[in-house]
């Protein structure tokens, strides 16, 4: 069936009296047509409700804001009536991301703010929606969040189409004068927000009850609980706020959505509106690890404000805010100390008022994308249809854009450059400490893209005949444990230089351009035959160019021009931040990331390049935010793993990075470097040789391999110890961890001679490591040598924890 130029499709939805078609326009878009029921199937209809959806197309036409359903075209069949066409928007309704408990103050805020903009644009035009309700608001994938509905909605011209005595609208969250029949205002839109922005905080209606003759009856007395009442967290503030929305009496509520917005956002006070999209998704994707996340933001601040009140005398206040601390964390030790000093158990410690001023970090625990219960869902009033994003959603794969693959050759290994602190075994004396290999994992490479076009087939992701069996499914990433902040600031900063274009090499490496510069131009221009007003593509060839020094100067000129006449392209600006990246300029690539996250917040590639950027430039708190949300969106990339499992070593946390570095040999079973990293990260010894082994089969002879194999054989004692680093020694001849590592096989097959001339080689080479000194210290003292406390002072002199508690003993 064809409407006006469209062609529609299924019926995506249904409501009261009209029926909503997902249809195609001439150029192949999507769109939802909506239409009379009676002009699909025939039968007639009551003038008032062809008036009505004249109405909605009269409303839809005289306002327009971005999170306001938009009118994309209308006009009437000859044969089936007015229709109007509107985006068909993909995503879930906001009834179906509330959990039973709420989202709590900072999730309900962050998701009804841009409905609450949206109302006030219907306001300013002299509009009331008379519908607000958690099922007209629809949440995308990425971000968006919709109002929809607006079949009900009413200005001042238009006349109600209610029967006499009847009510339009949903009573849980209807004013007192709609449900008593009276002219609605704009504070009448006012009091329903006020309902949503309860019931998304606690999870409960505000004026609920067993039966709907109840609710009406609390909603005209105004008896509701306070909302503090429901949640502790909630800020006074913010609970008046809600109450006078709340009000019976209209005149005391905030008047309009403006006023009722710009009284809330100075409680959004935890991250910056470019921000926004991206905590749209993580506090509808998972509700529980949004509150978590925030939480730690909020323990901060109400601690800081608790300690200038206990300083400035004012225990009441202090006691207050601790009590909404520990709503946050019941069982917080800061807290509980604090509410101690508050009750005269403490002094009050000093505070510094500009200690005050923090940057807000997002939350990046991943979690899968929420799905709702049906493929689509519909307004009660068969509005436009959404489309539910299927679970574990990414947002479209930008074939043309850089990605800036930091450090990480070809097959992308785990590249983790780990420094390996020392393995404690036991302490008791004549027992020789196991240590780690004392090697750089993967030593990063140089900066990458992704293929410009359509990439081949990555060899890194065939496995070998017989090399891997069923393994189960992916390590599940939602599991890998958070680093607490603290742990985090400082640390020992990676280089970035092989990530900057060297002399003599094109901006973007051509291996990333399947067939080269001219064979990858003439699929890009292939491509812009077809879509001429993809700008997209415009992104893609340039950066294409950027691959031939020749044509470099071109293809700069192109992007300046994009940056000029399409700064509203996000993959333009992911594309800008690589390039500047490589040009050496870092802080205009990470102004660019910005920009790209704020245009698309749900943009993973960028999120990761941002993240190693930050990463490798000193900033491990801010890396490891972007790098977790980077993951949230494309759980599989083997880069984000493999950098996030790095902050995850160094800070510590080396088992905690086994999940992500299984994820990876499981997505490319031949990438050599991650076997060996895995083989770090596991603690049993025969898991450890195992992956080694798998390492050895993809790569025979790999030095790298060959050392690793030599520590995990000595560590574990095993027989084959000697054998093993022999074979590495004649790899990489004077290795001194090869060295150490046979020395301690000799010593465990009880040959202290030979132990020791290993041993000796090794110190030589790293006369100041504490853990090679104590290793010898022990295989002389077994030997009988006298000098053998020697080394035990020198180990303790270079703070080696157990050599100096030895040496305390003798």
């Amino acid at each position: 069936m064809r409407i006006g130029a469209y062609q529609l499709g299924d019926q995506v939805g249904e409501g009261g009296f009209a029926r909503v078609f997902r249809a195609t326009t001439p150029d192949g878009a999507e769109v939802a047509i909506k239409v009379l029921m009676h002009g699909v199937d025939g039968a007639g209809a009551p003038n008032d409700l062809e008036h009505r959806f004249r109405r909605e197309i009269e409303v839809l036409a005289s306002v327009r804001h971005p999170n306001l359903v938009a009118l994309l075209d209308h006009g009437v069949d000859a044969k089936h009536g007015p229709w109007l066409a509107m985006p068909l928007l993909r995503g879930v309704r906001l009834r179906d991301v509330m959990p039973a408990s709420g989202v709590g103050p900072e999730g309900a805020l962050r998701l009804l703010l841009p409905v609450i903009e949206a109302v006030g644009a219907m306001h300013v035009a002299g509009l009331v929606h008379r519908d607000i309700k958690p099922e007209n608001v629809i949440v995308s994938p990425r971000g968006d969040i919709t109002l929809v509905d607006l079949g009900l909605a009413l200005g001042q011209d238009h006349s109600r189409l209610t029967r006499t005595g009847a009510v339009a609208g949903s009573v849980p969250y209807m004013a007192p004068e709609q449900i008593e029949g009276d002219v609605p205002t704009s504070a009448t839109d006012v009091f329903a927000l006020g309902g949503v922005l309860y019931e998304l905080c606690c999870g409960e209606r505000a004026f609920g009850r067993p039966r709907s003759g109840e609710e009406v009856a609390a909603i005209l007395g105004g008896r509701f609980t306070p909302l503090m009442e429901r949640d502790r967290r909630v800020a006074p503030k913010l609970d008046a706020l809600v109450a006078r929305c709340l009000a019976a009496d209209p005149a005391t509520r905030p008047q309009d959505g403006n006023e009722l917005a710009s009284l809330l956002r100075e409680h959004l006070d935890w991250a910056p509106p470019s921000a926004h999209r991206r905590e749209v998704v993580e506090v509808s994707s998972d509700p529980v690890a949004y509150q978590e996340a925030r939480a730690a933001d909020r323990l901060r601040d109400l601690h800081q404000r608790a300690d200038e009140a206990l300083a400035a005398g004012s225990t009441f206040a202090a006691l207050a805010l601790l009590d909404r601390a520990l709503a946050y964390a019941p069982n917080d030790e800061a807290t509980l100390d604090r509410i101690e000093q508050a009750s005269g158990a403490r002094p009050a410690p000093s505070v510094d008022p500009a200690a005050r001023t923090e940057a807000a970090r997002p939350s990046s625990r991943p979690a899968p994308m929420a799905t709702s219960r049906a493929r689509s869902v519909t307004s009660d009033a068969g509005e436009v249809v959404a489309e539910a994003a299927p679970s574990g959603v990414r947002p479209a794969q930008r074939f043309l854009l850089p990605a800036l693959l930091f450090a990480f050759g070809g097959a992308a290994s785990v590249g983790a450059a780990w420094w390996y602190a020392e393995t404690r075994a036991e302490d008791a004396p004549g027992h020789v400490q196991r240590e780690a290999d004392g090697e750089d994992l993967a030593a990063p490479t140089e900066a990458l893209t992704e293929a410009p076009t359509e990439a081949a087939p990555d060899p890194a992701l065939t496995p070998l005949p017989g090399l891997m069996e069923d393994r189960g499914p992916l390590p599940d990433l939602g599991a890998v444990r958070p680093i607490p902040a603290a742990e985090l600031a400082g640390g020992e900063t990676l280089p970035l230089d092989s990530n900057l274009r060297q002399e003599g090499e094109p901006l973007v490496p051509t291996r990333q351009l399947p067939g080269g510069v001219d064979a990858s131009l003439q699929r890009i221009d292939a491509q812009r035959a077809q879509r001429p007003n993809d700008r997209n593509l415009d992104v893609g060839r340039a950066l294409v160019l950027l691959g031939d020094p020749a044509r470099e100067a071109e293809g700069l000129r192109e992007l300046a021009r994009l940056e000029r006449e399409h700064p509203e392209l996000d993959s333009l600006w992911g594309g800008l931040g690589y390039v500047r990246m490589r040009l050496g300029d870092l802080e205009g690539a990470e102004r660019a990331f910005d920009r790209a996250l704020e245009l698309d917040p749900a943009d993973a590639a960028t999120l990761r390049n941002r993240g190693i950027l930050r990463h490798r430039t000193g900033r491990r708190e801010l890396a490891y935010d972007d790098l977790r949300a980077s993951l949230r969106y494309d759980p599989n990339d083997v880069n984000a793993l493999s950098e996030l499992a790095q902050i995850y070593e160094r800070t510590g946390h080396r088992i905690d990075a086994r999940p992500l570095i299984e994820r990876v040999t499981r997505l490319q079973p031949r990438n050599v470097e991650a076997w060996i990293d895995l083989s770090l990260a596991q603690t049993d010894a025969d898991d450890q040789l195992a992956s080694v082994d798998r390492a050895l089969l993809v790569a025979p002879g790999l030095p790298r391999a060959l050392k690793r194999r030599c520590a995990v054989l000595a560590r574990a004692q095993r027989p084959t110890a000697i054998e093993a680093c022999t074979a590495a020694l004649q790899a990489i001849p004077d290795d001194p961890w090869s060295q150490m590592h046979r020395g301690l096989a000799h010593y465990h097959a009880g040959r202290d001679a030979e132990a020791l001339r290993d041993m000796d080689a090794a110190i030589e080479a790293r006369p100041r490591d504490a853990v090679m000194r104590t290793n010898r210290y022990l295989v002389r003292q077994h030997a009988g040598r006298r000098d053998a406390i020697a080394d035990l002072r020198v180990a303790c002199d270079l703070g080696h924890e157990n050599a100096c508690t030895t040496l305390a003993g003798l």
